[in-house]
């Protein structure tokens, strides 16, 4: 495999993490909370089949702004890895 190709997927690979964590951060406690439970003292607990329940319309958006247009040529050429 090249450096070439790996450093492409790299790049586009942490544009992609960096933009994902950047739009779950756009979630507000409040979206969490109320999907989670509450227990004596004031603890919330947010488990993973009640985290799914969360909108995540954002994430949806990002999907969608990034579409073909940003990623397609980059993610294409590492879509195939050449043979060693």
């Amino acid at each position: 495999m090249s450096i070439t190709v790996l450093s492409q997927f790299l790049v586009v690979l942490v544009n992609l993490l960096r933009r994902v964590w950047e739009a779950l951060n756009t979630l507000t406690p409040g979206q969490l909370l109320s999907e989670g439970r509450v227990y004596g003292g004031g603890l919330h607990k947010l488990e993973p089949k009640e985290l799914a329940n969360v909108d995540a319309t954002v994430i949806n958006a990002l999907r969608l702004s990034i579409g073909e247009r940003q990623y397609s040529s980059s993610w294409n050429s590492v879509r195939t890895w050449p043979d060693s």
